[in-house]
């Protein structure tokens, strides 16, 4: 038996288990003497869970070392990885040990099925980064307001250019400011669809809605829940 780091295993290999070992990835046990597992940090179970080496699934019937045929280059030489899928989709895997999990009692033996991100810990994980999270109504309000008072100001932005247009002013008269220009057409054409573009932005409601979403984060902080995303407030506050 050798000591070595867990990022250099491979599907194959063989990892032995013993009391506060942590399993370094994806195992189907085997050769196992009372063996108890917390998987609290995959499922949140917070009791122990007893595995077994009897086999839950008929396409992959590995009960003992000798029906295993592996290569430390290769994954496990049983068929193709679908039989990892089908065994995932097993339910109550108590002859699975998952990477990450904690061995509580008993001893046994586990063939790595999974390593890395190819293990059911790095799935979860890259689940849970690639999944986005769904918009609040407060940010879809904001959403749909931000489009209307769009649309509101390049309605009136236009019409003002048409106006303009129909009394015979230059489109680059009323969208720049030029020296033959007067003061007063530059006021009437040019100086208000640049007012009204600049003031149809809400540049403070942003400012408004994060300082109103800290102060129920604070006030969740004193009922001693903590808050990570601010929007997480204005959702809990629906229930």
């Amino acid at each position: 038996m050798h000591t070595f780091l867990a990022s250099y295993l491979v599907p194959g290999d063989i990892v032995c288990l013993s009391v506060g070992d942590r399993l370094p990835a994806d195992l189907r046990l085997f050769d196992l003497t009372d063996l108890r597992v917390d998987e609290s940090s995959l499922t949140g179970e917070t009791e122990a869970v007893p595995k077994s080496s009897e086999v839950l699934c008929t396409h992959f019937p590995i009960s003992n070392t000798s029906e295993v045929r592996f290569s430390s280059t290769q994954n496990v030489n049983i068929g193709d990885n679908k039989a990892v899928e089908r065994l995932r989709g097993c339910h109550d895997l108590i002859n699975i040990g998952f990477m990450g999990t904690l061995v509580c009692s008993g001893t046994g033996k586990g063939l790595v099925i999974g390593t890395g991100e190819h293990s059911e810990f790095g799935e979860v994980f890259r689940m849970m980064h690639s999944e986005e999270a769904p918009r609040t109504p407060l940010q879809k309000s904001m959403d749909k307001l931000g489009k209307h008072l769009s649309a509101i100001s390049l309605i009136i932005i236009s019409s003002i250019v048409i106006i303009g247009l129909f009394q015979g002013r230059h489109i680059l008269e009323l969208l720049t400011i030029g020296v033959s220009v007067p003061l007063s057409l530059y006021l009437t054409h040019t100086q208000i669809p640049y007012s009204l573009a600049v003031a149809a932005i809400p540049e403070g409601l942003p400012i408004v809605v994060t300082v109103t979403l800290a102060i129920g984060q604070m006030r969740m902080a004193a009922r001693n829940a903590i808050v990570r995303r601010l929007p997480a407030v204005e959702t809990l506050g629906k229930h």
